[in-house]
């Protein structure tokens, strides 16, 4: 979908092949749902790449492979901010624009990696986006 300019895809249980049908102008993504629960069978690096999220949910158990760590690194290094609901019991939920805050929710947790982003962690400034959790 594209709301305010923005683009935020959600995927379902997309594989890496029907993702490499989404039209061209699809990238540099806001928002992304990683699909069938961070599986490297669905998400290629090189749909990663173009894709570029700036923010990357996945609703996983957090076992060895929901999310990948192959995805998540290749999330990080492209600079996507990554969050699983295994590391955040309850809800996630993501906001773009005005909306008035929720006390019962509390603060993200950043999924780790071992890849370093690529880009200026400083690009947020310009951004009107909140994540509420």
């Amino acid at each position: 979908m594209i709301f305010n300019g923005q683009r935020l895809m959600l995927t379902g249980d997309a594989g890496a092949v029907a993702l490499d049908r989404v039209p061209t102008e699809w990238k540099q993504l806001l928002w992304m749902q990683m699909p069938h629960h961070g599986s490297e069978g669905n998400l290629s690096q090189s749909n990663i790449e173009r894709f570029c999220p700036k923010f990357a949910y996945v609703s996983a158990r957090g076992d060895m492979s929901h999310p990948s760590k192959a995805i998540v690194n290749g999330l990080i290094k492209v600079g996507a901010q990554s969050y699983s609901t295994h590391q955040n019991p309850g809800h996630l939920c993501f906001y773009v624009g005005a909306v008035p805050a929720r006390t019962d929710y509390g603060p993200a947790v950043l999924l780790k990696g071992t890849a370093q982003p690529v880009f200026d962690p400083n690009w947020l400034s310009g951004l009107a986006a909140r994540r509420a959790f």
